[in-house]
């Protein structure tokens, strides 16, 4: 059955009045169809990967069967999977899309139909085991002292200026999530959001076309190897946020070089500008 997201993240978020053509939607988030059945050119008015969120007009995005009745029933008028869906699965909606992976077609879509709102703000995304939250609220504080609107994506919620904070169990948004509260923050004037990366995140493509301006890294310790299984796997996980930092004019990577790891980080992405601890060693 497919999942169901039980966060309070979602509760509380306003739907922006958005639309385009799900022939759009797949042009720009560059997601090209195995197959497609049905009108392409029907409007889509928003995005779900959880059944029980699905409103009326939405596209459902889904590897599992088990969620397309109840999406059906909330008014999904498309749907877009990675495995093949029955004639009587089907029935009920207006298109149906199949490509080759999901995860790897949510972000680009996510993104498409918020209108790329990361390309409006200055994204810090601040990743390591220990000190995360303290970083982003430090880098927030920051630029709210310079005058700039600032958001905040983290363990202990999500703020968007003007709006109640949001509680979620995750430190790193889903995709979906991360591009609506984004598209929220630019229309409500923020130039600037701090953002936590964790490990998982960045392996379930989280911070997926996020367009990320600073990468920062505060330490590694033993962690989360119930997930990771191994050390190394905890590191590259956490180095594909410093892979994404590819641009000298534009990206920068902060990082805390005291700790052992610090060279990898700096060596992940191209050879842009670094920081690290400045303070007199003697």
């Amino acid at each position: 059955m497919a999942a169901v997201n039980s966060n309070v993240e979602t509760q509380v978020l306003e739907e922006p009045e958005l639309a385009m053509t799900l022939a759009e939607l797949l042009a720009e988030g560059r997601v090209v169809p195995l197959s497609a059945h049905g009108d392409l050119q029907l409007p889509i008015s928003g995005i779900q990967n959880y059944p029980l969120e699905v409103r009326a007009g939405d596209l459902f995005i889904t590897s599992e069967a088990g969620g397309l009745a109840e999406a059906r029933k909330r008014g999904a008028v498309a749907v877009v999977s990675d495995r093949e869906i029955a004639t009587d699965e089907a029935l009920g909606f207006e298109a149906t899309v199949v490509v080759e992976d999901v995860p790897s077609a949510i972000p680009p879509l996510a993104a498409a139909f918020y209108g790329h709102p990361s390309r409006s703000l200055a994204v810090v995304a601040v990743t390591g085991t220990n000190g995360k939250t303290t970083t982003t609220h430090l880098v927030r504080a920051v630029y709210e002292a310079m005058g700039m609107r600032t958001g905040m994506l983290g363990t202990l919620g999500f703020y968007v200026p003007g709006q109640s904070k949001l509680e979620s169990c995750f430190t790193t948004p889903e995709s979906i999530t991360t591009q609506r509260l984004m598209a929220q923050m630019v229309r409500s004037g923020t130039k600037a959001v701090a953002m936590e990366a964790s490990s998982e995140g960045l392996v379930e493509r989280r911070c997926d076309e996020l367009d990320i301006n600073v990468a920062v890294f505060t330490n590694l310790t033993r962690d989360h190897l119930d997930y990771h299984g191994t050390e190394e796997h905890y590191r590259t996980s956490k180095g594909k946020l410093f892979a994404m930092m590819v641009d000298p004019e534009r990206h920068r990577k902060v990082v805390n070089v005291d700790d052992p790891n610090a060279a990898y980080f700096v060596a992940q992405g191209g050879s842009g500008r670094s920081s690290g601890d400045l303070r007199r060693r003697g």
